[in-house]
């Protein structure tokens, strides 16, 4: 169990999230390098996710269903956000959730969620077969 791994994949996330953040922010609006980011973020969150989850499930941890839930439902809203600004290309709701709304979720979701998950693998001691 790699509980620096799960540190390190979240200071990448925070890395691209105000990397983003800044290019909202940025002038002149570059859409081709927002949309870039987004989608780096989108398949950071998923490769980090797949790997928690995958952590999660060889220790046992007890609130597996409900933490891979809450993984299920932010891919989900980040690709429902980003679809949206796709099609309409409208500012503010694409800053609103990818600049505000998504920072504060994962500093949530880390400080809440994630923390129960790193406990519980610094706890863990895998079954010895024999």
């Amino acid at each position: 169990m790699s509980i620096e791994q799960i540190h390190q994949q979240h200071q990448a996330l925070e890395r691209v999230t105000a990397q983003l953040q800044r290019k909202i922010q940025g002038l002149p609006f570059d859409y081709e390098a927002i949309d870039t980011l987004i989608l780096d973020l989108i398949q950071q969150h998923r490769r980090h996710f797949i790997y928690e989850e995958m952590q999660m499930a060889a220790s046992q941890y007890p609130d597996y269903q409900a933490h891979k839930q809450a993984h299920t439902a932010c891919l989900s809203d980040m690709k429902l956000a980003f679809e949206e600004w796709q099609m309409s290309r409208e500012f503010k709701p694409m800053r609103e959730f990818f600049s505000v709304a998504l920072a504060n979720r994962l500093s949530e979701h880390m400080d809440h969620m994630d923390a129960g998950v790193v406990e519980h693998l610094k706890g863990y001691k895998p079954q010895s077969a024999g």
